[in-house]
Parts: C-alpha cells; sequence; structure tokens
C-alpha cells in the first residue's frame, strides 16, 4: 500500500509543477517571416577595336588595354605612300551602346604650316580629301550597337582608314598621325532607322 502512495505522490507533484508553469506566465507562439529582394546589375559597357589590311589579314599593334590599335609607317619613310586598312569598333560587353560621335584628326603634319597633311590623301569612311582637309568630329546616325555587333560605316563591313600619296620635297623629314576614335555612350536599345553614317552636321 506504501508503494501505490509514492506513485500518487510523484504524479500529483508533477501536475501540479506543469500547472504552476502556465500559471506563472510562460507560454509558446509560432513565427513566420517573408521578404523580398532586387537584384542590381549594372551590366558592362565597352568597345573593342581590331583591323586587318588590304588582304584581310589582322594588322596593327593592339595596345595592352585593348583600346588602341597603332600601324607602322608601310612606306618604308619613303615618297609613296598607299596605305590601306578596315577598322573594326566592336561592341564587346554585355550593355547595348551608341557610337555618337566618330573622330578623324591629325597631329604633326595635319595643321599649317606643315606642307604633309595637304598633301596626303585619306579616304575616311568614304569621306575622302587631304589629311588636313577632312579633319573633324563628326556625328554617327544610326551608330547603335548591340553586344557582338561592329559599326558598318556607309556600306562597309567596318571603317575605311585609307592614305595614299606621292609626296614631294616639301613633305620629306615630316610626320604625321592621323587617328580615328570613336565615342560610345549607353544606349536604350532603340532599333536604327537605316544604315550607320557619319555627318558634319548636327
Amino acid at each position: 500500500m506504501g508503494i501505490r502512495t509514492n506513485k500518487l505522490v510523484v504524479v500529483g507533484a508533477l501536475g501540479v509543477s506543469a500547472l504552476g508553469l502556465i500559471g506563472l506566465g510562460a507560454s509558446a507562439s509560432f513565427t513566420d517571416a517573408v521578404s523580398a529582394t532586387q537584384t542590381i546589375n549594372t551590366g558592362t559597357l565597352c568597345l573593342n577595336i581590331s583591323s586587318v589590311d588590304r588582304n584581310g589579314n589582322s594588322d596593327g599593334t593592339l595596345s595592352g588595354d585593348g583600346k588602341t590599335i597603332s600601324f607602322k609607317p608601310g612606306n618604308k619613310g619613303g615618297s609613296q605612300i598607299d596605305e590601306k586598312h578596315m577598322v573594326f569598333a566592336t561592341n564587346g560587353c554585355s550593355l547595348p551602346l551608341y557610337v555618337k560621335t566618330v573622330s578623324f584628326l591629325a597631329s604633326g603634319g595635319g595643321k599649317d604650316p606643315a606642307p604633309l597633311g595637304d598633301d596626303v590623301q585619306a579616304n575616311f569612311a568614304r569621306i575622302i580629301g587631304s589629311v588636313r582637309s577632312i579633319e573633324f568630329t563628326y556625328n554617327c546616325f544610326n551608330c547603335g550597337l548591340f553586344p557582338g555587333q561592329t559599326l558598318a560605316l556607309d556600306g562597309d563591313v567596318g571603317t575605311r582608314m585609307e592614305f595614299s600619296g606621292n609626296l614631294g620635297n616639301a613633305d620629306e623629314g615630316q610626320t604625321i598621325t592621323p587617328t580615328i576614335t570613336f565615342n560610345a555612350i549607353e544606349w536604350n536599345a532603340t532599333a536604327p532607322s537605316g544604315p550607320a553614317t557619319l555627318s558634319s552636321g548636327s
């Protein structure tokens, strides 16, 4: 009989303990949460440059940052000039871009009083004349490029860059460095309305 009493005492003590915890304010509650995340990806904007010679072979020396190509004097410094290149400005990154302007400018003999800029003839994107006479920063129309696309100016697959000349004594010992520069901005990817062309107007 004493054993039964002990069992009842134990059970009664447990029941009082449980009631005491609840009565003193201890409680349990369920929880939950939701969230929203916005990913911001800026993408990348870049032009790559490359070129080929008259035979379609890669030419020129590319700079370490991939932004400039330099051509060696093909005339070996002589009086006869016959240089032909096709330059490719390509959208090499993830964002659409727009080539806003393309400049053709020269240092050295391209300015008065040096005559070399007058005597060297240029064909830049089918704009033909002496280097000095066609130096300008041209506006580019319909020049939007999606990733992977190359600027094809005035019916060519790229941008024509050609020089010719039969020089005289007044040009001897001079140097001229005509340079094409493509200036690009971010583009809203509106489809161009026609072929890419250059203009000296607005």
